[in-house]
This record gives structure tokens, C-alpha cells and sequence, in this order.
């Protein structure tokens, strides 16, 4: 009875770049693209996401984007193409072009001057840097500077941009007002990444062939400080809310976080394989960071200078990264893939695993006690885990292979439905151990609880019948349904059970106050999981041989990952969320059931339940033993 096994991993989120970032260490970007093997010609496109989703259209920019920047003042994109001498201005509401502006050669970094609603492109390969009227979105000057300028940021506290150039070793300092170079300041060896520091009036630069950061200081124009970083130091990015500043080391896999007080490293957090851009997100006071080498993004938190989250699935070599204030989004640029996208950043992600034991199954919230219960099918117990500290507080045996759990909030008891002993264990919240065991029907599977008349209802799969009973172990009724009958949910609008007959592929629907089938609906081979959608009289089945979710009894369908077993519904967002077993998935889908994202989480995907109090998501991983836990 069993769900058959399968593998999935972590994630959500993605694309575009920062101003200030380093193609590699030591600067090996004459080339460009240091891992790519033998020319490409890309050709990019910029695909907009919302609440983790693609929207249906996507924007073509030029070849190799990199430098991106944000316009606050028209809410306009600006992209430089490193490989096709262009900016291209795109708007964010729309995600269309606006413009395509001929610059100089080989545009990498890009910033926005929000005093004279300019954009500054520093171009590496003409050693000179385009600045771009916003209003016209022409450009309205050029401004020689160093060699191989790449890193760029704007203080507003002095009104100047500064530009490191990585061939020269030092940083040109443009007037905003006259469009001149005022100042020229040596720093070390290579510096990319650059910062401005606005509590301090510093320019934090990453110089990479040193494994140091230079602190500038914007009113004497020179190296205050040096600070010791990690290898082939490469982004910087400024977090204003701790006044700490996170610095990407391409070579050690890891960032530096410098205080603006000490200039001295106060933590090294992990990252992924090849760190380059860096944002710092104010919504969530968050760094995230680009690994180019692991294809992936690491958050990292601000205050707790920790490592919240790991997001796979990207394009090839993310490379840079931005903040949109205006739309809460974090953007991810993928330079060997070359195209850049748009998410939220409140999209589905997994923030932690937890060990729990032997085949993971279903999981139940406790809305109670604020605890998640976890059947654990070959060891014959129940983890639980507290939903503040996501930590397993207790274990409980119960009996032979768990397969089923289920909440009941008037008496404060989870029950569990053991497969292999066709019993059902009765567990008090108050202790976290079992009190009494109810017989019922061969091999249980699928639990619900019906709120109205507080009673629970169990699918006996090889008895082909559905039992009603109170808590105490009352049989108050036993439904013949289908064959096979599996996953089950209570209607409260209409005071019914569904109940999907995996052998049959029809749903029956059960009458709460008469205990009789009222009618079936087939939805397709292979039913499993079903979750009835508050206030409303939709519910959605996975059909795990077609991969879909069927709605019932309206009809509709919606393909997700592969061998879809487990719903649940997320009443805070309105979402309903689908374990993909074969893939390695979460499917997450409007309450309409169209598919808003999918999340990578732990092997074998099975059961799934929301924490309204976390407000988090908990999958249990049925191959890999434990739970993913995915922040909504």
C-alpha cells in the first residue's frame, strides 16, 4: 500500500545582476566566460516571474547580459550586454523593451544615479563609461576612465560615481554634475566589486588579486583601511540595517562579512561553489548571493550572518544579483545560459531539513501545540517536531507501518492509521504518547477529520469501505466505496467525504449525515491524494498516472511533476501544494489550480502539511528520512 519511493531536492528563485560585481578572480574576463568551453553565441531572454511563477511572455535582450541595475524613478530595467555592445532598457511591468542604447565595448556593470535619473554602464572593453539619460534613454555623454572598468556604484551622499578599474588598480571618481572625472584613487591589485557605504561615506572594493577589500573614504578619496578577505574576493554588497558589508570570495566558497565599525571580518558564511554578485534585500534583510559554479543562490541572513537557504534550478553560471524595491523581487543574472529572470521574493523555498526516521510519510499539524507529526512507515513511529524550533521533541510507537495521520482538534489527538496492524494509534498532544488503539478495516491509509459531527473517518484499502467513528474507538459507520480506497478529505460547505478508489480511478462521495455514497466522479488511473478547498466546492485530486491534478467535482485538470501523491492547502497564501515523487517536487498551485511554482525538497517526496503559525510548509522525504521545510 505503500507509496512507491522516489528522489527531489531543494529550492525556487531566480534571475539578473548587480552593478558591482566580478566576472572571476584575478580578472580573466578579456575572454569573458572563464568556464565556457569553445565560443557561443547566446542568444537571452529575459523571462519575468511573479510569486515564483513564469509569466507567459519573455523578452529577448542581447548576447552575454550582465550588469543590471534598477531605475526607481521609471521602474525601468537596465541591462548591459557584454556581448552585443548594448543596454537594453526593459519595463518592469510589462517586461518589454523599451529601448536598445548603443554604448561602448563590452558594457559589464551597470548603476543608477537617482539624483539626476542617469544610468552610468562602465564599459571593460573601451575603458570608458556611457551614462544614459533615463527621460531620452539615449546617452548624453562618455567618460574615459581606467582599464577594464568593471565594478560601479553611485554615492548619493557626494552625488559621484566610482568605477574600479581592474586593469589600472585604482578607482575613477565621476561628478554627477559636470560628468567629469574628479579623482583618481589607487587601490589593490584587480578591484571589481564595489560599495557605498552610506552611515560611513565609505566605497568598500573588492580587489581580487590581493584577497582584500579597500575602504575608501568619500571625503579624503583614499584607503582608509584594508581588510583581509577570502580568495579572489569578487561582489560587495552593503546591508544599512546591521551597517555590516558582505563580500563574495570566488576562490573560497565563502563571504566575507565586515563590520563598518572595526573594518575587520566578523563572520565567513558558506556559500555555493564560485560566489560572484551580491544583493542585500531590505524586505527580508537578506544577502543573496550568486554561486556561478554550483549554478545556484545562497541566502544568507543579514543580522545572523547564516546561511537560510540554498536555490537550485537556475540557468547556467548565475552571475550577478539585484533588488527591485518596487516590486519585492530579487533578480538573478545567468550569464553561460544567458538569460535573466524575475522572482519574489517571498517565493517557496527550503530553509531546513530535518532527520526524522525511516520512510517519512504523512504529516499532520497540531494547531494545538504548534507541532508537526511525522509518520515514519518502516520504523512504526511517529516523530514530532516543534513548529518554532523545528526540532523532533518526541518519538512514538505506534503500530506496524504508519501510513496515515490525522488531527483531531476537539480532543487534542492525533491519530495514526498503521497499515500493516489495521489498527488506528490514538496519541494525546498533552504527552506525545499513545493512549488507546482502535481496530478498524484491513490496511488503513488515508485519515480525515470531519469537523461537524467530530468524527473520524478512515479508508480500508483492502476492505474497500470507509469507517466513521468517534475518537474513543465508536464505530459509527462502515461505507462500502471502490476498490482501493486511498486518500480522503472532508467538505465542509457540503458536509461530505471524498474518497479517492485508487484501483477504480473515481472518486466516491460520501453523505456526512446519511453515511451513504451519493455519487462518483472519475478523475483517472491511479488516484491518490485529495484535499477539499476551503470555502468552496471545488476539490483537487492527484492522479498520480497522468500526473495531473483533477478538480472534482467541476472537472479541470492541471499537469504537475511526476507521480503526484499528497495535497494540502495553505490558507494563509491560497495555495495548494502537490508532492511530485517522481521528481523530486513541490507543485504549487492557485486555489483556481493554475501552477504558480515548483520547489525541489529531499528524495521521495510522500506526505505534506502546512504550519499556519510558522507559516511554513513540511514534506516528508520518504528516501532521504526526514522532512524539508519550505518558508512560504
Amino acid at each position: 500500500m505503500r507509496a512507491p519511493h522516489s528522489w527531489c531536492v531543494i529550492a525556487v528563485l531566480l534571475p539578473l545582476v548587480l552593478a558591482s560585481l566580478t566576472p572571476g578572480i584575478g580578472f580573466e574576463l578579456l575572454g569573458h566566460s572563464p568556464a565556457t568551453s569553445g565560443p557561443r553565441e547566446p542568444v537571452a531572454a529575459l523571462s519575468a516571474v511573479s510569486g515564483g511563477a513564469l509569466l507567459p511572455s519573455a523578452v529577448s535582450v542581447g548576447s552575454d547580459p550582465l550588469g543590471v541595475a534598477y531605475d526607481s524613478g521609471t521602474q525601468q530595467l537596465f541591462v548591459a550586454n557584454f556581448g552585443s555592445n548594448t543596454t537594453s532598457i526593459v519595463a518592469n511591468a510589462t517586461n518589454a523593451i523599451l529601448a536598445t542604447v548603443a554604448v561602448g565595448g563590452r558594457p559589464a556593470a551597470v548603476a543608477y544615479d537617482g539624483g539626476t535619473d542617469q544610468v552610468f554602464v562602465a564599459n571593460y572593453g573601451s575603458s570608458n563609461v556611457s551614462i544614459i539619460s533615463d527621460t531620452s534613454d539615449a546617452v548624453v555623454a562618455s567618460v574615459a576612465v581606467g582599464t577594464y572598468p568593471f565594478g560601479i556604484a553611485y554615492d548619493a551622499g557626494k552625488g559621484e560615481v566610482f568605477v574600479s578599474n581592474a586593469g589600472s588598480d585604482n578607482l575613477s571618481v565621476i561628478s554627477d554634475t559636470t560628468d567629469a572625472v574628479v579623482s583618481t584613487i589607487p587601490v589593490g591589485v584587480s578591484p571589481s566589486g564595489i560599495a557605498y557605504d552610506s552611515a560611513k561615506g565609505e566605497l568598500f572594493v573588492a580587489d581580487g588579486g590581493a584577497n582584500e577589500v579597500s575602504v575608501v573614504s568619500d571625503s579624503s578619496d583614499t584607503v582608509v583601511a584594508t581588510v583581509s578577505v577570502g580568495s579572489g574576493p569578487a561582489g560587495v554588497v552593503y546591508a544599512p540595517d546591521d551597517g555590516d558589508v558582505f563580500v563574495s570570495n570566488y576562490g573560497s566558497a565563502n563571504v566575507s562579512v565586515i563590520s563598518d565599525t572595526t573594518d575587520s571580518v566578523i563572520a565567513s558564511p558558506a556559500s555555493g561553489s564560485s560566489p560572484e554578485g551580491l544583493a542585500w534585500d531590505p524586505g527580508k534583510n537578506e544577502v543573496f548571493v550568486a554561486n556561478s559554479g554550483a549554478d545556484s543562490v545562497t541566502s544568507i541572513g543579514a543580522s545572523s550572518h547564516a546561511d537560510v537557504a540554498t536555490i537550485d534550478g537556475l540557468g547556467t553560471r548565475p552571475y550577478g544579483v539585484a533588488y527591485d524595491p518596487g516590486r519585492g523581487a530579487v533578480y538573478v543574472s545567468n550569464e553561460g545560459s544567458a538569460d535573466l529572470s524575475l522572482v519574489s521574493d517571498a517565493s517557496f523555498r527550503v530553509v531546513v531539513k530535518i532527520t526524522t526516521g525511516v520512510a517519512p510519510g504523512a504529516i499532520a499539524f497540531d494547531t494545538g501545540k504548534d507541532e508537526l507529526f511525522v509518520a515514519n512507515y518502516e520504523l512504526d513511529t511517529v516523530s514530532v517536531i516543534s513548529g518554532k524550533t523545528n526540532k523532533v521533541v518526541a518519538t512514538v510507537h505506534v503500530g506496524k507501518l504508519p501510513d496515515g495521520l490525522v488531527y483531531d482538534p476537539a480532543a487534542h489527538y492525533v491519530l495514526a492509521a498503521n497499515n500493516g496492524s489495521g489498527n488506528l494509534s490514538v496519541i494525546s498532544d498533552t504527552n506525545d504518547k499513545v493512549i488507546h488503539s482502535i481496530k478498524v478495516g484491513a490496511n488503513p491509509v488515508g485519515l480525515a477529520y470531519d469537523s461537524k459531527n467530530q468524527l473520524i473517518f478512515v479508508t480500508s484499502f483492502s476492505a474497500n469501505q470507509v469507517w466513521a467513528l468517534t475518537v474513543t474507538g465508536s464505530v459509527v459507520a462502515k461505507i462500502g466505496v471502490g476498490l482501493g480506497p486511498w486518500g480522503i478529505t472532508y467538505d465542509s460547505k457540503q458536509d461530505r467525504m471524498l474518497v479517492t478508489d485508487f484501483r477504480q480511478g473515481i472518486v466516491s462521495f460520501i453523505n456526512g449525515s446519511t453515511y451513504k455514497v451519493i455519487g462518483i466522479s472519475s478523475v483517472g488511473p491511479l488516484p491518490r491524494g485529495i484535499q477539499y478547498v476551503p470555502d468552496s466546492k471545488v476539490s483537487f485530486v492527484a492522479v498520480e498516472s497522468l500526473n495531473r491534478i483533477v478538480g472534482v467535482p467541476v472537472g479541470g485538470a492541471v499537469s504537475v511533476g511526476t507521480r503526484p501523491l499528497a495535497i494540502a492547502f495553505d490558507n494563509v497564501t491560497d495555495y495548494l501544494v502537490v508532492t511530485d515523487s517522481g521528481e523530486h517536487l513541490v507543485s504549487v498551485l492557485s486555489r483556481s489550480g493554475s501552477l504558480i511554482a515548483s520547489v525541489d525538497v529531499g528524495p521521495g517526496p510522500a506526505g505534506i502539511a502546512f504550519d499556519p503559525t510558522q507559516n511554513e510548509l513540511f514534506v516528508a522525504d520518504s528516501q532521504w528520512d526526514g522532512v524539508s521545510v519550505i518558508v512560504v
